[in-house]
């Protein structure tokens, strides 16, 4: 059964319990905490659609192999090839798809974020983004999309 957490303050329950909620329904579950402390899952699911993991994606194709127009998209110089975006941005660029994006980051520091939360990055993360609708990209970067 998958499980999305809640981290609004509000779900900090007494006895160093959480409330969970199933990603199928509304039903409120009481999740013990690990006596070692917290343990937080490496998948999240924020809403019942979107899921994003931090990978180390596969080999990405180099910066060579991408064809750049002259000119900017969002203020960003975007290169492309097969199912691939090389997206060299100064501040943020938005993204929307309704299948798999991997991302990974080449250059800089910032935050993505979409409709339901945000999520910090450094140069050399990566993540794999399954049906998040739209999101942006934010912070002056470089990084590599895969969608499929």
């Amino acid at each position: 059964m998958r499980t999305r957490v809640s981290f609004s303050p509000a779900c900090a329950c007494a006895k160093g319990r959480f409330l969970l909620r199933s990603a199928d329904s509304d039903a409120r579950q009481i999740a013990p905490i690990p006596s070692n402390g917290l343990s937080f899952p490496r998948r999240l699911w924020y809403n019942t659609r979107m899921k994003l993991e931090k990978i180390q994606p596969a080999a990405m194709p180099a910066e060579e192999t991408f064809t750049f127009d002259g000119g900017t998209v969002q203020g960003a110089s975007v290169g492309k090839t097969e199912n691939c975006l090389f997206v060299r941005s100064s501040r943020r660029y938005k993204l929307f798809t309704e299948g798999t994006d991997e991302l990974l980051f080449l250059e800089g520091s910032g935050h993505f974020k979409w409709a339901r939360g945000e999520m910090d990055f450094t140069a050399g993360d990566g993540f794999r983004i399954e049906a998040p609708g739209e999101y942006e990209v934010n912070g002056k970067c470089t990084f590599i999309v895969r969608r499929s």
